[in-house]
C-alpha cells in the first residue's frame, strides 16, 4: 500500500479530521502485514476499526472514501438493511457480506474492505432468543472466520457497542470523527468552496470556519447549500458569513434555547462585577493565547451569586451575547430525575455536547437547586 497516495487521497474528499485518517489507514496497514504469509504480524493484525461520531461528523464519508480508495475490492452495507422477516434470510445476508464473491480473482488475493453502517444494530440484546442476539453472535463468529476482510463499522452509540467486538483481534480501535476546531473546520469548507469563485481560499474560509463554531461537516455542507441555492455561484464571503447565523449547530438543537439579546451596556450599577466577569469568561475564551504565552491556565468559569432580582440571568445573557459564540442555557432545577442516574446523565450528555461545539459557554441558572 501506498500509504502517502492513499492518505492524500482521502484527505482531499474528507477534510478536517487527518488524525482520523491516519488512525485508520495505521490500521489497516497492520492488516494488511498481517494477511501476509509472516507469522509475526499474525497475532496483532486488527480485523477492522469502528468510527465514532456524531450524527454529520462525516463517518459514512470517511468509510466510503477510504473504501474506495484502499485498492481492494470493497462492499457498503447499511446494518438496518439486513434485517428480514423470513426465518434465517438475515443471517444469510450477514454471511454474504462476508463471502468472498468479490475478492480480486486475476491475482488470487482474496483481501476485501467490508463496511458496516450503523453497526450498533447488529450489537445485539441480552436476551438470547432474540434475532439481534444471534445476528451479534454471527457477526463475531464472521470476523473471527473471515480473516481476509477488513471491517469497517460506523456507530453515533458506541456506549451500546459491546467489548465482545471491541476486543483485540477484532474491531480493536475505535476512531473518533469530529471537527475539532476552526482548522478542521477551513480544511472542510476549502474542499465544498472550490467552485465559488468570488471567495478567497485562504482569508476568506478562514472568516467563515472562526464564526461557524460547532458545526459538523452535515452543518456545513447544508451551509454551502443554502448559499449556493439563495445565490448561485456569485455568493460571496459575506453572504455565508451572514448564513451562519441562520443555520445552527444540530448537534446543540436538543440543547438550544433563546437568549435575550442583552449587552453589559445594558446592566447598571454593576460596574465592578463586570469587570470580574470579563475576567473570569470573557477575556479567556476571546483571548487564550495571552495566558499561553504567561504559561498559565485560564479561569474555567464563575459563580454570579446575589439575592433574587439582582440581574444575575440578565448578567449571564451578557456574557453569552458579548462572546458571540455558541452557548447553551440550563435550567438546573430541570435536569432533576426521580429516575436514578437519569440526572447524571443528563448532564454528561450536556457537557459532551459542549466539547464538541467548543469553544462552548454553558450558563447554569438556578445552580444551588443542584446541592
Amino acid at each position: 500500500m501506498d500509504y502517502s497516495a492513499t492518505f492524500n487521497a482521502v484527505v482531499s474528499e474528507v477534510g478536517g479530521i487527518d488524525d482520523a485518517v491516519d488512525q485508520l489507514l495505521g490500521r489497516y496497514a497492520d492488516f494488511i502485514r498481517g494477511t501476509t504469509t509472516d507469522r509475526r504480524y499474525a497475532s496483532v493484525a486488527p480485523s477492522g476499526v469502528i468510527l465514532s461520531g456524531i450524527p454529520g461528523c462525516g463517518k459514512t464519508k470517511l468509510a466510503a472514501t477510504f473504501a474506495r480508495c484502499s485498492g481492494l475490492p470493497f462492499r457498503v452495507v447499511h446494518c438496518p438493511d439486513l434485517f428480514f422477516a423470513d426465518q434465517g434470510k438475515s443471517e444469510e445476508r450477514l454471511i454474504e457480506c462476508f463471502s468472498s464473491a468479490e475478492a480480486n480473482a486475476d491475482d488470487g488475493d482474496s483481501k476485501r474492505v467490508l463496511v458496516l453502517e450503523e453497526i450498533d444494530v447488529l450489537s445485539g440484546s441480552k436476551r438470547p432468543d432474540t434475532m439481534e442476539a444471534r445476528m451479534f453472535s454471527l457477526l463475531l463468529d464472521c470476523i473471527g472466520a473471515c480473516s481476509d476482510v477488513f471491517v469497517v463499522g460506523t456507530t453515533c452509540r458506541l456506549t451500546v457497542v459491546p467489548e465482545e467486538l471491541r476486543r483485540s483481534g477484532r474491531l480493536d480501535s475505535v476512531i473518533d470523527v469530529h471537527l475539532s476546531d476552526a482548522a478542521a473546520r477551513t480544511a472542510v469548507l476549502r474542499i465544498m468552496l472550490r467552485k465559488f469563485r468570488h471567495i478567497s481560499q485562504t482569508e476568506d474560509v478562514a472568516a467563515i470556519a472562526k464564526k461557524a463554531h460547532g458545526f459538523s461537516a452535515a452543518d456545513l455542507q447544508s451551509l454551502c447549500l443554502r448559499v449556493l441555492m439563495e445565490h448561485k455561484g456569485d455568493a460571496s464571503a459575506d453572504n455565508v458569513l451572514a448564513m451562519v447565523e441562520t443555520v445552527k449547530p444540530s448537534n446543540l438543537s436538543a440543547f438550544q434555547s433563546k437568549i435575550p439579546r442583552v449587552a453589559f451596556s445594558d446592566i447598571f450599577g454593576l460596574d465592578q462585577t463586570i469587570a470580574r466577569v470579563r475576567s473570569l469568561v470573557v477575556e479567556p475564551l476571546l483571548h487564550p493565547e495571552k495566558y499561553r504565552e504567561m504559561q498559565v491556565d485560564p479561569p474555567r468559569g464563575a459563580l454570579i451569586y446575589g439575592p433574587t432580582g439582582t440581574g444575575k440571568s440578565m448578567m449571564c445573557c451578557a456574557v453569552a451575547n458579548e462572546l458571540a459564540i455558541n452557548a447553551i442555557w440550563v435550567d438546573a432545577s430541570q435536569m432533576r430525575s426521580m429516575i436514578v442516574g437519569e440526572s447524571e446523565k443528563a448532564i454528561a450528555e450536556l457537557f459532551a455536547q459542549a466539547r464538541k461545539s467548543a469553544p462552548c459557554v454553558l450558563l447554569f441558572d438556578h445552580v444551588s437547586t443542584r446541592r
